[in-house]
């Protein structure tokens, strides 16, 4: 028997411990440790002050389309009218937005500010309703915005984005 008790105390004590003990801390998941690569492209994307990305070097927007610009525009004023947006709605910043490296910022003709391209207003085309649409351009007066190869790094590459994805940060 005292053979049976110094080999039975041992194992209670320990499942007594065991049954007691505080739970150890869990691990943190590995993907908390550091984002993925498409978690850091996805937020640079969505962190973007402007809403327009580059596509290679075409200009586009949220989900993907062209953005196009007016040839009748001045520098920094837009004259598309009432029946014009109705087809290339402007593409408006919010109160407060201020001008980011070659974006800068136009006006409406009812005084609203508009995002615009090196002065140039931008505008999205209705007839573009698909994900990476781009057919604009076969419009007269009207051109996807192609950035040039010495401004690539000022603009945020497109990264895909959820439909569901709150609005960029402003």
């Amino acid at each position: 028997m005292p053979l049976f008790r110094s080999l039975v105390r041992p194992v209670v004590a320990g499942l007594f411990a065991l049954a007691f003990a505080a739970p150890a801390p869990a691990a943190a998941p590995a993907s908390a440790a550091a984002p993925s690569a498409r978690d850091t492209l996805l937020a640079r994307a969505l962190a973007n002050p402007v809403p327009a990305w580059r596509r290679g070097d075409l200009l586009v927007d949220r989900l993907n389309r062209g953005l196009y610009t007016y040839g009748p525009d001045e520098p920094g004023v837009s004259v598309c009218d009432l029946n014009c947006r109705r087809y290339w709605p402007p593409v408006y910043a919010e109160p407060g937005a201020r001008p980011v490296g070659p974006f800068t910022l136009a006006t409406g003709p009812e005084g609203r500010a508009i995002w615009a391209w090196q002065g140039q207003p931008l505008y999205r085309w209705t007839g573009d309703r698909t994900r990476g649409s781009a057919r604009g351009e076969v419009v007269d007066e009207w051109f996807l915005v192609r950035v040039p190869r010495e401004r690539l790094s000022e603009v945020v590459a497109y990264f895909p984005m959820p439909a569901a994805a709150p609005a960029p940060a402003r």
